[in-house]
């Protein structure tokens, strides 16, 4: 983990929105009811893809339709850097019950990710 996070490199058009929803949609696809079912996200924390027509109003309605308590499935974002769009991640999140953090540096998300994981 931590060589893949050394890395990573920001790129330009983030669809935040739309990434969000097709990694959470996998993620209830695949759902195994004998481990834990998280997406964990990693990202500069703001919608920027021109191209996007989701907004995040519907983002987050879409999330909590996506929900079941049944077949739970978390939702940890983590916004890097100090651009980051941290309330947006904080509503989607928070629609199925998961959690959004700040990080500042590779320490930190390395914090964040061993303690969103391990409760």
């Amino acid at each position: 983990v931590e060589e893949a996070l050394a890395s990573m490199q920001p790129r330009q058009d983030t669809a935040l929105y739309e990434t969000v929803l097709a990694a959470y949609r996998e993620a209830k696809r695949n759902f195994d009811p004998d481990s834990v079912n998280n997406v964990v996200l990693l990202t500069d924390g703001r919608q920027d893809n021109p191209d996007g027509d989701l907004g995040l109003g519907r983002a987050v309605s879409q999330l909590r339709r996506m929900f079941d308590d049944e077949r739970p499935v978390g939702l940890i974002a983590i916004a890097y850097g100090g651009q980051a769009d941290l309330n947006a991640l904080e509503r989607m999140t928070r629609a199925v019950g998961g959690r959004a953090y700040g990080a500042d540096s590779d320490n930190d998300i390395r914090e964040i990710i061993l303690q969103a994981l391990t409760g």
